[in-house]
C-alpha cells in the first residue's frame, strides 16, 4: 500500500467494519521512531479491548443506558428517584406526622437541572397542616435548594404532591444527595415508601434515610447544614 495521508483514504463505516480491520495508533511507550512514539497497527478488536481496559467509555455507556432504562419505569419526567417504584412496600409510613425534617437519599449525576421535588402521601391525608415544604441537600447535608412553604394546602391520601424549588438547582457533582420533607400537621400525612422491619443494614454509614433536624418549621428555619439522619423508613420521592 502506497504512503497516503489519512484524510485521503477511503471511508469505512462502523456498521461495515470487522473485528480484524486495522487502525493506526501511536505507541507512546515505544520511542524507536520518535520521542513522541512509534506508529503501529491495531485491529478494531484490540482497540475495543484497550478502551475497556484503560478507558471509561464502556463503563459510562453502560451506566447511562442502565440509568435510562431505570428512569423509564419512574413517573413521567422523573430525572432521579429515591428508589425503584416497583419495590415500594409501604403506603402508611409515619414519617411526617411528628414534624421536623425527614431525609431520603437519592443518587444523581452532575450537571442535572432540577426544578421540582415530589413525594407521595400514604393512606392517611394531611389534616390541620400549618406548613409543608421539600428540599434537596448535598452529601455534606448542606442546603442545595428549598421549595416555598405550601402552608395549609390540601394533601389528600394516596396523592403525589409536587412542589417547585425557589429556583432551579444544578447538581454540582455526581453522587449522593438527600431529598427532604418537612410538615407540621394535626394528623398525617403518612407517606409511601420503603418500610424497614430490620434496620441493621440501613444503619451502616452513611445512613440513607431518617429524621434529620427536629424543631424545623418553615423553610426559613431550616439549618444549614441540617442534622445527619437517624435511621428510619425511606420515602419514595423523585425530582423533575
Amino acid at each position: 500500500m502506497a504512503d497516503s495521508s489519512i484524510p485521503s483514504l477511503g471511508a469505512l463505516t462502523g456498521a461495515n467494519s470487522a473485528s480484524a480491520d486495522l487502525t493506526n495508533v501511536v505507541d507512546v511507550s515505544d520511542t524507536t521512531a520518535a520521542a513522541a512514539g512509534t506508529d503501529k497497527k491495531m485491529t478494531l478488536a484490540e482497540l475495543a479491548t484497550g478502551l475497556i481496559t484503560h478507558g471509561s467509555l464502556a463503563t459510562e455507556t453502560y451506566a447511562k443506558n442502565a440509568a435510562g432504562l431505570w428512569l423509564a419505569s419512574q413517573p413521567t419526567g422523573a430525572l432521579g428517584a429515591t428508589g425503584d417504584r416497583a419495590l415500594v412496600n409501604g403506603n402508611n409510613l409515619s414519617i411526617l406526622s411528628y414534624g421536623g425534617l425527614h431525609l431520603s437519599s437519592i443518587v444523581l449525576p452532575a450537571g442535572l437541572t432540577i426544578t421540582n421535588i415530589s413525594f407521595v402521601s400514604g393512606s392517611t391525608a394531611l389534616t390541620g397542616g400549618t406548613y409543608q415544604w421539600f428540599g434537596i441537600f448535598t452529601d455534606a447535608l448542606n442546603i442545595g435548594r428549598l421549595t416555598a412553604d405550601a402552608t395549609s394546602a390540601a394533601w389528600p391520601a394516596n396523592t403525589a404532591k409536587t412542589l417547585a424549588l425557589t429556583s432551579a438547582y444544578v447538581t454540582p457533582y455526581a453522587g449522593l444527595y438527600f431529598l427532604g420533607a418537612s410538615c407540621t400537621t394535626g394528623g398525617g400525612p403518612t407517606l409511601t415508601g420503603y418500610g424497614y422491619s430490620a434496620l441493621t443494614h440501613i444503619g451502616l454509614s452513611p445512613v440513607l434515610s431518617g429524621l434529620s433536624s427536629s424543631g424545623v418549621t418553615t423553610p426559613g428555619s431550616c439549618p444549614d447544614p441540617v442534622g445527619a439522619p437517624v435511621v428510619g423508613h425511606r420515602a419514595y420521592a423523585w425530582v423533575t
